[in-house]
């Protein structure tokens, strides 16, 4: 799956869930199950993940 990113420095867990073609669920479960998925978090709640996030 080739994914285009754009020039955004963080990208929010709907847009990853777009990207990706992934529920944002099964992202938030990943979170617990893999050490390297750590998205930051921003306004105390919201996911904010990088490129590098988006990219494992």
């Amino acid at each position: 799956m080739a994914i285009s990113l754009g020039t955004k420095l963080y990208y929010s867990i709907g847009e990853v869930a777009d990207l990706t073609e992934l529920a944002p669920y099964t992202l938030r479960a990943w979170e617990g199950e893999f050490s390297c998925l750590r998205p930051k978090r921003v306004r105390g709640k919201n996911r904010a993940y990088k490129k590098r996030d988006i990219a494992i």
